[in-house]
């Protein structure tokens, strides 16, 4: 497995990991994964020349890192791509999640996250990670 920025040219294989964990992730636009290519706010997890997990983040000017999606598709979850991914981001790191996703909020919880609390989604209530200091 190869762990490295992503490029422009990922970016259909990103689209389809997105699309096939849509329920998780919610739409994740074309144009918002290009800019984080272009920030260097986006790293793929590749096999066999196939991206099979990512996370995109945003590096703040206050010096936190906003995770705004991590993802990996499920032949692969529960192999330390997730993990490796999201320790390739710095601290700290704040993201948020919506209360229903069980998994999400456990690898959370398993990464050291801290639950600061709950706020109000557009769709559904979301929970707030950090770092635990």
């Amino acid at each position: 497995m190869n762990y490295r920025l992503g490029k422009n040219e990922d970016l259909q294989n990103i689209k389809k990991l997105t699309n096939k964990l849509r329920n998780e992730l919610g739409f994740v636009m074309n144009v918002v994964l290009s800019e984080a290519i272009k920030h260097d706010e986006l790293y793929v997890c590749e096999l066999n020349d196939n991206i099979i997990g990512f996370i995109h983040f945003h590096k703040r000017i206050d010096g936190w890192n906003t995770i705004h999606e991590i993802a990996v598709d499920a032949n692969y979850q529960r192999c330390g791509i997730g993990e490796k991914l999201f320790n390739m981001i710095s601290k700290p790191r704040k993201l948020k999640t919506t209360i229903d996703n069980i998994k999400a909020n456990n690898f959370y919880k398993k990464q050291n996250m801290l639950n600061i609390g709950i706020e109000q989604g557009r769709k559904r209530k979301l929970n707030i990670w950090i770092d635990k200091k």
